[in-house]
């Protein structure tokens, strides 16, 4: 199963009303949303790990909410809400 398709890495990502949010407005819903209490870390390929702590620097975020946010947008693909609903 492959969890990370090419559409991981869309700049925009969908809410639960398939409206688009831009990267600002998701790091700025996600401190309104759930408290962060579940923790799962994982292997990954030093260039991938490489380009998201990259990614982080950029988008003046740490690498852990890059990587939330590229996995709930791959994830709501997949039918998850993030709202609960």
């Amino acid at each position: 199963m492959r969890l990370f398709s090419g559409s991981f890495f869309w700049i925009a990502c969908y809410t639960s009303t398939n409206k688009l949010l831009n990267k600002d407005e998701y790091y700025r819903r996600e401190t309104f949303g759930a408290p962060l209490v579940d923790t799962i870390c994982f292997r990954c390929p030093k260039r991938l790990g490489v380009f998201l702590r990259t990614q982080a620097i950029i988008e003046g975020v740490n690498a852990s909410a890059v990587i939330r946010r590229m996995v709930t947008q791959q994830c709501q693909l997949e039918g998850y809400d993030p709202d609960g609903c």
